[in-house]
């Protein structure tokens, strides 16, 4: 297997995995996360050096290169990327009860093992995690996610409920336009949301969580100008944030 290797890689085993077992077991809390998503700057990747964060895969980033873990909130991710997830990635964190396009799911994860062969052999070696999440049925003694309007505002919830500390993200950028990694989704759901929205919720967990937060890209001027039409609650925050945040120190971000 080739799946993205950090250090302190966490044990493996047999077994569908719950959340904070699995985080206990890879050491979350003292981790740096970096969440890619298929926004232009996932294009950016290679001028950075990664190895210093645990990357989080949002769907099809699998698809592009090794990363530590994905999220597939809904089961169809499955079904686009199954092969580059087991090849790609060492976990793969899913809602007890996945979402289907457009909205939640009424089935628990082990139904899809059929469908999904890949679903159970990642579960065999103990490389598929669950969640509770807010907008479905909760398993008890696991806590409850709260589910957002974006896949990275739902990493952000979770992220920060865990205890993690330092998040940066690649490829999160609002607007509609997907990176050219991701040209052949431009059909699908690539478009049809204006991702700017997305700011609202993961600058509200910023803010509640006392999160240290920056795009590992710095933001150009009209993405500035988006996040602050997009978190009209957290303007005067924001505008904070944008003046202090560690991507706005420009090339030593790159060497953190």
């Amino acid at each position: 297997m080739q799946y993205g290797k950090t250090p302190q890689g966490g044990p493996e085993g047999a077994g569908l995995r719950e959340l904070t077992e699995w985080w206990r077991a890879v050491d979350g809390r003292s981790r740096s996360w970096l969440i890619l998503g298929k926004g232009p700057s996932f294009e950016q990747r290679g001028r950075y050096d990664l190895r210093p964060y645990t990357t989080l895969a949002i769907n099809h980033v699998v698809r592009e290169m090794p990363v530590f873990a994905t999220s597939a909130v809904n089961y169809e991710v499955v079904g686009d990327c199954g092969d580059a997830i087991y090849r790609n990635s060492r976990y793969l964190l899913m809602p007890r009860y996945p979402h289907s396009l457009p909205g939640a799911g009424d089935h628990l994860l082990e139904t899809y093992f059929e469908t999904y062969p890949v679903l159970e052999r990642l579960c065999r070696e103990g490389r598929l995690v669950w969640y509770n999440l807010s907008s479905d049925r909760a398993a008890p003694g696991s806590p409850v996610i709260e589910n957002g309007p974006f896949s990275v505002c739902i990493l952000f919830n979770l992220l920060a409920a865990m205890g993690a500390r330092r998040l940066r993200t690649l490829g999160i950028d609002g607007g509609r336009d997907y990176a050219p990694s991701f040209a052949d989704l431009a059909g699908g759901d690539g478009g049809r949301f204006k991702y700017d929205y997305q700011f609202q919720d993961m600058m509200a967990t910023v803010k509640r969580c006392g999160l240290d937060y920056a795009p590992l890209a710095p933001l150009t001027p009209l993405q500035r100008l988006r996040m602050l039409a997009a978190t009209p609650a957290h303007r005067k925050s924001v505008r904070r944030w944008l003046r202090t945040a560690p991507w706005s120190l420009g090339p030593s971000l790159r060497h953190e």
